[in-house]
């Protein structure tokens, strides 16, 4: 355990340094994957004398509309110096970058009603063209050298406008259709509590005989805003967690696959409720309770705990996420499962942006050794680094690595004889916007994994290739198509 504390200090100490106060720039998002309604550290007056939504500083945190001497009423609107939530559907943009403003015109949620969209497919080669034809514990893009319809996700609702310091009432609606569906079903929605399906096919290829294809409702909830001190949000429904860096919806991603931290360290979905506090215009923090991990029913009648603190700095540079959660998974309630996700992201330049994400998680009689039950551990760091070639392209780079240490993850057999428990990813990606086709990004990817994970008594060699190897080459073409 002691190398998750150290790997913890490490990242943590990351974070400090880039929390250090650099010059003034841009604002801009924060994290390059997971572009936000409204841009950071950003305070937008409309009418104001001036330049139309020229941006200017402000000392408070919430203002309501007031009189210009002339008698004009005029909206003060104050935008959120945080990037979007997870599974907030957002309308992002680069406005403010090295291009004079690069604008996501795809968005169809301008206003307080929202309907928003994409198409996300891709292909994922592998030379190997292991038997099984799946890319090993690659998951979301799992098949090899086949076609894959990913996502077919449409998310429908009412947005709660947070800018102005007034009561509001919204919620929001998710349905995803594709082969992306199995990674985000839970218990007692998409499948019966036994695991079953409820309404996708059987016997299929997949785990338990899931089909490759299905649907999802990953998101089902209410929202409510009250003008209370710098403003308090309350969720209550089925919504995507907390934790990551990455997100399900393929539209905030940079890279096509998905790292292991975000595929078998977290969770993806909850149930439950979430409220929200604005300390400051700079920090923000989040707590509730959730009936668990990818749980739509309990299983065991335990409520566990959500929370989460996100910082920026003033200069909309850098920033920091720390979120938790803690509750007792299995079927009798009797073990506790505790994961945390720390997330430091810093703008070096308008053109180069870093991010590096630290995970942990541990679950007590998790693994078996010597015929006794004993804590099962994770916890891993995954650095993201994007380059702004142009408006419409992007480069990236991806390096991570994650300590299964029980092997209770991802190969999930946490018993006597499994050896290792490493994994490393590097990946290379690119993002690109057609002039004549903006709202379509296509997304090239190379990618090479290794892992030292074996279990030779049951003829488990390596974790690629059909269990017969210790690396694996992929490549892949993505694209998403917005509606």
């Amino acid at each position: 355990m002691y190398r998750r504390w150290i790997v913890f200090l490490w990242a943590a100490a990351i974070g400090w340094g880039m929390a250090v106060p650099t010059s003034a720039g841009s604002p801009g998002d924060a994290d390059p994957d997971r572009p936000g309604r409204d841009q950071v550290n950003t305070t937008r007056l409309v009418g104001r004398e001036g330049e139309p939504g020229e941006d200017v500083a402000m000392e408070k945190a919430t203002v309501s509309p007031e009189t210009e001497p002339d008698g004009e009423l005029v909206d003060y609107k104050l935008v959120e110096p945080f990037e979007a939530s997870p599974g907030e559907t957002a309308c992002g943009s680069c406005a403010g970058d090295c291009f004079g403003g690069c604008q996501n015109t795809c968005c169809s949620n301008q206003g307080d009603w929202f309907v928003d969209g994409w198409i996300a497919q891709g292909f994922t080669g592998n030379p190997d063209n292991p038997r099984n034809n799946f890319n090993g514990p690659l998951t979301f893009n799992d098949r090899a050298n086949e076609y894959q319809l990913n996502q077919i996700y449409v998310s429908f609702g009412r947005q709660v406008d947070k800018s102005v310091y007034r009561w509001g009432i919204g919620g929001q609606v998710d349905f995803l259709y594709g082969t992306d569906f199995f990674f985000t079903t839970a218990l007692g929605l998409e499948t019966h509590v036994d695991g079953s399906p409820r309404w996708n096919g059987e016997h299929g290829p997949r785990a338990g005989g899931a089909t490759l294809y299905g649907l999802a409702m990953p998101q089902l909830y209410a929202e409510a805003f009250a003008p209370v001190g710098g403003g308090v949000t309350v969720k209550v429904g089925h919504f995507y967690s907390l934790l990551g860096y990455e997100s399900v919806m393929a539209a905030e991603n940079f890279h096509y696959s998905h790292s292991y931290a975000r595929q078998y360290g977290l969770p993806f979905t909850h149930t439950g409720a979430l409220a929200g506090y604005r300390v400051s215009p700079y920090l923000q923090i989040h707590g509730g309770i959730t009936r668990g991990w990818d749980n739509w029913e309990d299983n065991n009648s335990e409520l566990a705990f959500l929370g989460q603190v996100r910082w920026c700095s003033a200069d909309g540079q850098n920033s920091l996420r720390f979120a938790l959660h803690s509750g007792n998974e299995d079927d009798l309630g009797l073990n506790t499962r505790t994961t945390y996700s720390l997330i430091a992201s810093r703008r070096i330049s308008c053109r180069l942006s870093y991010a590096v994400e630290h995970v942990g998680g541990t679950e007590d009689n998790g693994a078996i050794r010597n015929d006794a039950q004993i804590e099962a551990d994770w916890f891993g760091v995954t650095n993201y680094l994007t380059y702004q070639v142009s408006c419409r392209t992007r480069l990236g780079v991806r390096f991570e690595w994650f300590r299964d240490d029980e092997n209770a993850r991802v190969l999930a057999i946490p018993l006597d004889g499994v050896t290792g428990g490493d994994y490393h990813a590097l990946t290379l990606g690119a993002s690109h916007r057609l002039q004549s086709m903006p709202c379509l990004e296509v997304r090239p990817e190379l990618r090479y994994d290794w892992s030292d994970a074996a279990f030779p008594v049951l003829n488990v060699f390596g974790m690629y290739n059909n269990f017969t190897s210790d690396e694996q080459y992929t490549f892949a073409i993505s694209a998403i198509a917005r509606f």
